[in-house]
């Protein structure tokens, strides 16, 4: 079973110490693109959040993923990734675009179905070097969190987890939650391991996807796989409900 909290946060998740409530919010974070030169195929990199009051249970909603995934061409243990599967890639590579359509719908339920919000920061690449790019991220997410510092003061504990992919990624995070926040929990994860990592992972893709729709330059493959009139715009405006509102 993949699992969305580690063993010892199964139960729920608001627990007491004393006489005194505690809760925690989980910040699941995942990128797409790279801090690599702008390349005219990949002219965009996105930074996304997906944030979880842990107090409020997402179990049912991963019980009935795991029965719908049986049915499926899911590999089990896998990390379900939209880009490889959208692409017919890596785990994807043997499976018809029915099959992988199949995965993509009943993790699109999953996310209907869970108490979340994300926040999505997309930057066109052409505009920056490495060291900008680093240095807009920082700020960006810094005006976030100031923004919204009354709704990250509400949490006694906040719990950021990333797959420590990308070590730039690494160090934004670090040094904006530490600079603002008491009590940060930063923790290296499996993408296998975590189902809302995973979900940050679908919302990068949707928001890329978006953007790439906005600039006319969906690729052939996101066309392949969202073939019917409309779909992608549908799924675009569906994600969108989970967006973080100040």
């Amino acid at each position: 079973m993949v699992r969305t909290l580690r063993r010892r946060e199964k139960s729920p998740a608001i627990f007491y110490l004393g006489k005194v409530k505690m809760n925690s919010l989980s910040v699941f974070v995942d990128e797409a693109s790279n801090f690599g030169p702008y390349e005219s195929h990949n002219p965009f990199y996105i930074l996304t959040l997906v944030l979880h009051e842990q107090s409020k249970s997402i179990q049912p909603a991963v019980k009935r993923l795991e029965e719908t995934l049986l049915n499926t061409a899911h590999i089990p243990g896998k990390a379900i990734h939209i880009n490889p599967m959208i692409r017919q890639n890596e785990d994807y590579s043997n499976q018809s675009i029915d099959e992988r359509r199949k995965q993509f719908f009943k993790f699109m339920a999953f996310i209907r179905q869970c108490d979340i919000r994300y926040k999505a920061f997309v930057f066109e690449k052409k505009k920056y070097d490495t060291l900008s790019l680093v240095g807009r991220m920082s700020r960006e997410l810094s005006l976030f969190v100031r923004d919204n510092m009354e709704y990250f003061q509400s949490f006694d504990s906040v719990i950021v987890y990333y797959d420590g992919g990308q070590s730039e990624i690494s160090k934004i995070l670090t040094s904006v939650f530490n600079a603002l926040l008491f009590d940060v929990d930063f923790r290296k994860v499996r993408p296998s391991d975590y189902y809302l990592f995973q979900a940050a992972d679908l919302i990068c893709t949707i928001e890329l996807l978006a953007a790439k729709r906005d600039n006319k330059i969906l690729s052939k493959s996101d066309k392949k796989f969202f073939y019917k009139p409309q779909e992608i715009k549908r799924h675009i405006k569906e994600v969108k409900t989970k967006a973080f509102s100040s």
